[in-house]
């Protein structure tokens, strides 16, 4: 009993060991719109914040975002719009000392199919705990997020439903969209909440919506708690990222 307490406490110890080789990637994101024909050349920057050398494997993976909006990786090569093929980056294993950084170098090609392809470059540390311990490998991973499309893709984004809901004494708005274009898109919404004479109650932005090909997005956005009776109405601004585009609404609504 007393030899599993030690073989316990050392791994707590190696894992908190292992948790000082903390590594920071940027960019975290890169949306890249490439000439068809063409190809577009860049670098990652990886530095350990930690007081330990950090040993790292640079591996390509497709993704996915879940309904919670949480990213799902894939095996390279498994989806249609994998980066496999079309990315190449170097160096991909390599040594960082405590506060060093590494630049990793990358080319990429402009789609042929005129889709917008995804990866993420996830940079690996793996921990194999002692022989005769108690525990299992932990792999940690960070990394950036690869957007790469043609620079004649087409985006789409059809809008089913834009209303305002109130339920339980809150106020609500509501936006059904479906992304039936071959790019993901950011939607932004600002939006005023005024009184029918035009006294402005509130002005707010709701977090950004990123929205995939096939994908939709059907969420209640709260903007008011307890509005008085009376006649109302909200300006609302869709703005798209990378885009001078944008929509402007006014929806007209009463509170009984």
């Amino acid at each position: 009993m007393q030899k599993k307490c030690l073989s316990i406490l050392l791994m707590v110890f190696l894992l908190g060991t292992l948790s000082l080789a903390a590594i920071l990637v940027e960019p975290s994101r890169f949306i890249l719109k490439i000439e068809p024909g063409k190809r577009e050349s860049g670098s990652i920057t990886v530095i350990n914040t930690g007081t330990l050398p950090a040993d790292l494997k640079a591996v390509l993976y497709d993704w996915d975002l879940s309904e919670a909006g949480e990213l799902v990786e894939f095996q390279a090569k498994t989806r249609t719009d994998s980066l496999d093929g079309l990315i190449k980056f170097n160096p991909r294993q390599f040594t960082i000392q405590p506060g060093k950084a590494q630049i990793v170098r990358f080319t990429i090609d402009a789609p042929q199919d005129g889709l917008e392809h995804k990866g993420v470059v996830f940079f690996e540390e793996s921990f194999v705990p002692p022989s005769g311990t108690i525990g299992a490998t932990v792999t940690t991973k960070v990394g950036p997020i690869f957007y790469v499309a043609p620079t004649n893709i087409e985006l789409a984004l059809q809008f089913n439903d834009i209303r305002v809901v109130q339920e339980n004494n809150q106020t609500f708005f509501k936006v059904l969209a479906l992304n039936n274009g071959k790019g993901h898109i950011r939607l932004t919404i600002s939006y005023k909440l005024q009184t029918k004479e035009g006294k402005t109650l509130k002005e707010d932005a709701l977090p950004e919506q990123v929205i995939l090909p096939g994908k939709s997005v059907n969420q209640l956005f709260s903007i008011a708690d307890n509005l008085q009776s009376g006649s109302y109405r909200l300006i609302v601004v869709l703005s798209y990222f990378g885009y001078t585009r944008f929509n402007e609404g006014v929806l007209e609504f009463s509170i009984p």
